[in-house]
């Protein structure tokens, strides 16, 4: 299996994570896909894949939501997938897609829904052109929605509603439905995910620390408690991380 990630525009970066494009051989793989506070769009360029939700069918192009625990996938051979992975309220502040409902979801983008006009998923230059279409769609309307997911993403995920309201002056009942319908989970949700997807960070890094210091440093309640999240959002054990 190979798989390989594009870093978009720098002007992109606080809306993308990354752009990515994931292909099999002759054989098929089987892995799992890790929660990470992101929601993507995937085109489906080779076999049909069967996913949490659906199947990603040849030739569509498909939304999928935040994922509140890993999610297990079977790839078939000749599967070929080209995704835009997005931060936190990524999509609905360069799409305008509200993402209420979606979490846990995969749905199938008929062509009215079509974001991409004139843009051949398969063709050489793809991520230049998909640089070009968002380049296009900046606009200072949603600064507050990608600000919060700034705040939460420079913070680890360490840090509550009621502080996250405080520093942009807005109700925790305002920030709550922001999240709900644009982002599509909780805060506590989000927070959670981007603090996981820390700690998997942290691990890389810091080989030698001990879990109970990583779980310390990451402001988790105990080892207990990281044990519990990694294991809901990889479905692997602390050590099978590890190493």
């Amino acid at each position: 299996m190979s798989y390989q990630e594009f870093t978009p525009h720098p002007l992109l970066l606080p809306y993308i994570v990354c752009y990515w494009s994931s292909k099999t051989g002759r054989s098929s793989a089987a892995s799992n896909i890790f929660s990470d506070a992101c929601s993507d769009i995937i085109f489906s360029l080779g076999a049909d894949v069967a996913v949490t939700g659906g199947t990603l069918k040849h030739g569509h192009q498909y939304l999928v939501g935040i994922m509140t625990h890993f999610h297990q996938v079977q790839t078939p051979a000749e599967s070929h997938l080209l995704g835009i992975r997005f931060k936190p309220f990524g999509i609905y502040a360069l799409l305008g897609i509200p993402l209420q409902g979606m979490a846990d979801q995969t749905e199938m983008l008929t062509p009215s829904d079509f974001f991409f006009p004139g843009i051949n998923p398969a063709a050489t230059g793809v991520v230049q052109k998909l640089d070009a279409y968002f380049l296009q769609r900046l606009n200072d309307k949603n600064r507050l929605v990608v600000s919060l997911s700034e705040t939460i993403l420079a913070v680890n995920g360490n840090i509550s509603v009621q502080q996250l309201a405080s520093r942009h002056h807005i109700t925790e009942r305002q920030i709550e439905r922001l999240f709900q319908s644009r982002a599509g989970a909780t805060v506590k949700e989000v927070c959670k995910q981007v603090r996981f997807q820390s700690t998997l960070k942290k691990i890389e890094a810091c080989p030698k620390a001990s879990f109970a210091q990583i779980a310390f440093d990451m402001g988790y309640y105990d080892h207990a408690h990281m044990l519990k999240d990694v294991k809901r959002y990889s479905g692997l054990t602390l050590s099978r991380i590890a190493s």
